[in-house]
Order: C-alpha cells, then sequence, then structure tokens
C-alpha cells in the first residue's frame, strides 16, 4: 500500500486512486483517505491509529472537542465498505507521462517512458493483487539477502547463492556457493589424487583405505617401533629396511629381553622380600599372642 510513517500507520495516500476520492474520505489527522475508519459519538470520522495516537495527548475529539476516549468510537463500517470499493490502481503502476512518436502512430503513442503494473481494481482487491503482481519486490525465499521482483524471481533464482545444485559426483544437492568446496574438501565420491604423489586417483571415500594398505609411498612404522626403532620407511621400502637393518633389530631385540629379565628379577626380589617380611610378622603375633596366654 502507499503508506506514510512517522510513529504511526496514516491513512491511505490519495495518489493510490484511480479517481480522486471524495473529501468526506479524507482523514482530518493525517490529510490522507481513512484507513479502519472510526466515528465519534457525533458520527466525525478518523483513521484508528490517527485517533489513537491523537488520544494519547488529547482527551477531546479533534473536530467537535466533545470528550472522547477510544472506547468512546466505534467502527465505522459503512464508510470503510465505500472506501473498499473505490478503483485503486498498483502501487507500482508507470508513473511516467507517454512519450511522444517522430511516426505518430497510435502503437508508438501507447509507449510510457518506464513500464509499471498495469492493474486496476477496487481497495479491497489490492492486497490479494500485490501478493501476485510481478513488480511487487519480495526477499529471496532462499535467504541470500537479496530482494527482486516477483516476476524476476525465476532468473534470479538460477543465479542465486543460496540455490541448491546437484553435486555431479555424489548426486546430492548442495548450495551452489558453497560447490567449490564441496568438491574440493568434502565430496565423498569426488576423484581425488593420493597426497603422497604415488600417481594414484580415487573417490575420496577411498583414499583411507589406499593410504592404510596400498600406498606404496605411504610412510610406516618399523615392526621394531616398541624395541626402539625410530625409522618409517614407505612402505615399498619396508621390506628393505628390515633386511638391511637385521643386526640393529636383533640387538634390540637382545636389549628388550635382557631389559624384561631384569625387570623379572627385581619383581622376584621384590616377592622374596614381601614374603620375608609376612614371615617375620607372623612369627612376631605368636610370640605376643604366647606371652599374654602366659
Amino acid at each position: 500500500f502507499f503508506f506514510r510513517f512517522s510513529c504511526f500507520i496514516m491513512g491511505f495516500d490519495p495518489t493510490l486512486f484511480v479517481s480522486e476520492p471524495a473529501v468526506e474520505f479524507v482523514c482530518t489527522i493525517c490529510s490522507e483517505i481513512f484507513t479502519k475508519p472510526v466515528s465519534c459519538p457525533d458520527g466525525h470520522v478518523f483513521c484508528e491509529s490517527c485517533l489513537c495516537e491523537w488520544l494519547k495527548t488529547n482527551k477531546s475529539c479533534p473536530t467537535c472537542r466533545c470528550r472522547l476516549s477510544i472506547k468512546g468510537t466505534s467502527r465505522n463500517r459503512v464508510v470503510e465498505g465505500l472506501i473498499n470499493a473505490l478503483k485503486v490502481r498498483c502501487e507500482h503502476a508507470s508513473k511516467g507521462k507517454r512519450s511522444p512518436s517522430p511516426s505518430g502512430t497510435p502503437r508508438a503513442k501507447r509507449q510510457r517512458t518506464d513500464a509499471g503494473c498495469p492493474w486496476t481494481g477496487t481497495l479491497a482487491e489490492l492486497s490479494k493483487h500485490r501478493a501476485e503482481c510481478p513488480l511487487e519486490p519480495i526477499p529471496c525465499p532462499a535467504q541470500c539477502g537479496a530482494t527482486v521482483k516477483r516476476g524476476d524471481l525465476p532468473a534470479h533464482q538460477r543465479v542465486c547463492p543460496e540455490r541448491h545444485v546437484q553435486c555431479k559426483h555424489c548426486k546430492q544437492p548442495v548450495r551452489a556457493a558453497k560447490l567449490a568446496t564441496h568438491n574440493a574438501q568434502l565430496c565423498p565420491k569426488a576423484v581425488v589424487t593420493c597426497p603422497n604423489r604415488c600417481g594414484k586417483k580415487c573417490a575420496r571415500e577411498k583414499l583411507a583405505t589406499h593410504l592404510s594398505a596400498e600406498c606404496p609411498l605411504e610412510l610406516q612404522d618399523c615392526p621394531f617401533a616398541s624395541l626402539g626403532c625410530t625409522v618409517r620407511p614407505p612402505r615399498s621400502r619396508l621390506a628393505q629396511h628390515l633386511q638391511d637393518n637385521a643386526v640393529q633389530h636383533s640387538e634390540l631385540t637382545v636389549q628388550q629381553v635382557q631389559a624384561s629379565r631384569r625387570d623379572v628379577a627385581r619383581l622376584q626380589e621384590r616377592a622374596e622380600q614381601l614374603e620375608r617380611d609376612l614371615a617375620a610378622e607372623q612369627r612376631l603375633r605368636k610370640a605376643e599372642v604366647a606371652a599374654e596366654a602366659r
């Protein structure tokens, strides 16, 4: 609607109407056409919102000065019905004038300097038209932040960064703005190259298996790592590493066995000491019991 705003919503802009409305339909507070007209007990009519705002600082009718509160007003359905029946144009009707035509042809004379919505109808029908008008600005339903004319929405949806497109690899819907990231980092079906540069290409979802079981360049822990070998050769050179370092691995094994034996000896000695301590304590208790018996 052609609303004017200040601290509250006032009446309809008179330029909305095809023909100038009668002066009886003009609110004396906002000088616009009534919206939700209400009457004082003496029949003076105002916009409901205008009168509510007026009565915040005044306690009387703006016209007849009778004492008045909002509870003392009544909705004027007759005036409202007459206004709703008035002919209006679309808010987006052309505001340009007819452009002159050198040829003077009727077709040229009908052209306007700017395109607008040609719709006209009653005020009561305007809200329905606004919900359909191709020139009405609407927010993008994909919430990209853009506001476009309803008629331009299909074209916008073809380029909207928030539109969903199908990934050519996994066939799943993905936001257009995220498609590049999806393909580069997330898509399980996208073909990727082995990060070890072995030359293998496979789906991202199979890369972990390739690295853990196949890639010849994936670094492997030596089987003797737990014994102290710190070398991590590529999978393709693991066998050669074991062959070349058999002596060192044997030494590590011997060292581990010797360390284990020392640990066993210490534990055995500790156990024997505990047994001796326990036996001594038992002898002491028996002696104490015998002494008490005497």
